[in-house]
């Protein structure tokens, strides 16, 4: 029920049925009489008139307020619609075996000590959590793929349960191949359905290394135009991968896009007629930097709608039913019996 706006739930409805005995200050007999000779001497008093409607309104509240909090009243859970900077994101992130791997470009020191290396997927796991915690009105969800794609977390507002799932991607190892054309079908799918309400983003953090046929190409194509989404691609370079624009041409599309997976999946996402950037990350630095550039582009206005979680309102009422009994406490001690 909603009551001046506010969205009003209780949990025992049965309890509801004892507020009739509201009415009984209302309807009690007045207090004691106090001898007097005549009445007719009395003047009219409408203070005291007045008082004595008070504490009968006090008395009917106060029994009003027990029998709510008994019920258990609370405020519903309920949506309002927000205006912020941000867009709708997907993090679509690689989870095969070579993610596991350091960087490709290392120092003669950082060979040395190649044992404790962090791998490309952790720093970019902690780069996206990063990323994250920067872009508060931001809507994130979250596609692992290897062989196949796994849908971790559905757009959501609730930014711990993005970090959680981010962070969950440490536990084991990945396997061998990278169905990167799964990965993507999987991630457009969080849009299909939902109002466009602000950008949509698919961010994909990926060392390459996989193919698309052209079935799944005609169809990654048409979502992406048909649900109007943009793709940024931070290639994480591995340590002997192919440099993504070493032979570009003016447009940033490679010629020979035949001779690896990398070129082609480059030149594919430039001609597929929607938003398209790509990053070349070959160290931690090089992956910060990309990132924040996506963080820099895609700051514009967006509409969702945020749950206001469910309020228990018992401790409200039981504080309303005590200032009524006190009141009520206090006025019958200050009652004169004689005069």
């Amino acid at each position: 029920m909603n009551v001046l706006g506010i969205p009003l739930g209780v949990t025992h409805g049965w309890v509801l049925a004892l507020l009739p005995l509201a009415a009984l200050p209302l309807m009690r007999p007045p207090a004691s009489a106090i001898p007097y000779s005549w009445r007719g001497l009395l003047p009219n008093d409408p203070f005291s008139l007045g008082i004595d409607r008070v504490l009968r309104t006090i008395g009917s509240l106060t029994l009003v307020s027990l029998v709510l909090a008994a019920s258990g009243l609370h405020r519903s859970a309920y949506e309002v619609a927000r205006v912020g900077q941000g867009a709708h994101m997907v993090l679509l992130v690689d989870r095969s075996t070579s993610m596991d791997q350091p960087f490709g470009r290392m120092t003669a020191a950082d060979i040395a000590a190649s044992n404790v290396q962090p791998s490309k997927g952790e720093v970019a796991r902690e780069l996206l959590s990063t990323f994250v915690a920067q872009r508060q009105n931001d809507r994130f969800g979250m596609v692992v793929f290897s062989t196949f794609p796994i849908p971790v977390l559905r757009p959501t507002d609730r930014h711990d349960v993005v970090h959680a799932s981010i962070m969950a991607g440490n536990v084991g190892r990945g396997l061998a191949e990278t169905n990167i054309g799964a990965g993507l079908e999987q991630a457009l799918e969080y849009f299909e359905g939902q109002p466009y309400t602000g950008a949509r983003i698919v961010v994909l953090v990926s060392d390459g290394a996989g193919e698309i046929s052209q079935t799944p190409r005609l169809r990654i194509a048409h979502r992406m135009q048909r649900l109007r989404a943009s793709l940024y691609w931070i290639y994480i370079r591995s340590e002997r991968g192919p440099e993504l624009f070493d032979t570009a041409g003016p447009a940033g599309i490679t010629a020979a896009p035949e001779m690896t997976p990398e070129h082609a999946l480059h030149a594919f996402f430039s001609r597929m007629g929607s938003p398209y950037r790509a990053y070349t990350a070959e160290s931690p630095e090089d992956l910060e930097r990309a990132i924040a550039d996506v963080s820099r582009l895609q700051n514009l206005p967006v509409r969702y709608r945020e749950t206001i979680a469910r309020r228990d309102l018992t401790t409200a009422c039981l504080a309303a039913a005590l200032a009524g009994l006190v009141l009520l406490a206090a006025a019958r001690l200050s009652e004169r019996s004689a005069w």
